[in-house]
């Protein structure tokens, strides 16, 4: 069976997120993946979003279309893109990646509410944050938008999306395991959607003995399809679960490019 051809792929992440092409380069190492700053303006864009389950997909295509704009804009060539001087669309064919990861809390079957990193001190937000306790006792999904955009000789494609949900279920929890968690000096909670990093010394508070469950959907309105299923997963490493929470799962970076690739 042929496999999906692997164009190279460039992450547009900014200075803080290149952990997470790291992280892409590290868990797909078959791919060809490097990183460059972006054109976009993040906080803008949040601003635009809605704030419901489609947020994450909606933020990630903005960065690909506003980034793609002014990048040509500013190259004034309304087909390429400059990148330290070289006209990258002009010649190999590659794929610009951009992601926007949320985490969404199933407070029953018809209210969702969507969570992302907290703002200003960890501490406070452990202590009298809402947010912070959101979370105790119930599903849990990290959503990842996958959007890319093929660019080449032939000019810059429209962008497609994949997203990658990871669900499972928190433990009970009181205020106190969250100032606890807050008051280490190695937690991610203002790099982290929710505050509480699965990945990042929070697992503790999420029921290992229950499953954790990874799937892919073309969007938010579609039903995600399992392509990973963990019964119990105490025995998954920090890397693995890294991987889900910042979606470099082949799978979904297979699912895009076909998409991308077929138009």
């Amino acid at each position: 069976m042929k496999t999906t051809e692997h164009l190279p792929i460039t992450f547009v992440t900014s200075a803080n997120g290149n952990n997470k092409a790291d992280i892409f380069k590290t868990r797909l190492p078959a791919w060809q993946i490097t990183y460059r700053e972006p054109f976009f303006n993040e906080a803008a864009i949040h601003e635009r979003a809605p704030q419901n389950e489609h947020r994450p997909q909606v933020i990630a295509e903005y960065k690909a279309k506003d980034d793609v704009m002014l990048a040509a804009a500013m190259s004034r060539i309304a087909d390429a893109i400059v990148q330290d001087g070289t006209l990258y669309t002009n010649g190999a064919e590659q794929i610009l990646l951009y992601t926007d990861t949320v985490q969404m809390v199933h407070v029953s079957d018809a209210k969702k509410i969507i969570l992302e990193k907290p703002v200003g001190d960890p501490l406070l937000w452990a202590t009298y944050s809402p947010e912070a306790m959101i979370q105790s006792g119930r599903d849990v999904e990290i959503v990842n938008a996958l959007t890319g955009i093929r660019t080449g000789k032939d000019g810059i494609g429209e962008p497609k999306t994949v997203m990658l949900r990871v669900r499972y279920m928190a433990k009970p929890f009181t205020r106190e395991d969250v100032i606890a968690y807050a008051n280490n000096p190695d937690n991610t909670i203002t790099h982290t959607s929710g505050g509480l990093s699965v990945a990042n010394g929070a697992r503790h508070l999420y029921d290992m003995d229950k499953p954790l469950v990874v799937s892919i959907a073309d969007s938010m309105d579609e039903e995600p399809v399992e392509i990973m299923r963990f019964d119990t997963w105490h025995h998954l490493t920090k890397d693995e679960l890294k991987s889900f929470i910042c979606g470099a799962v082949e799978p979904a970076v297979e699912q895009l490019t076909k998409k991308i690739l077929s138009f």
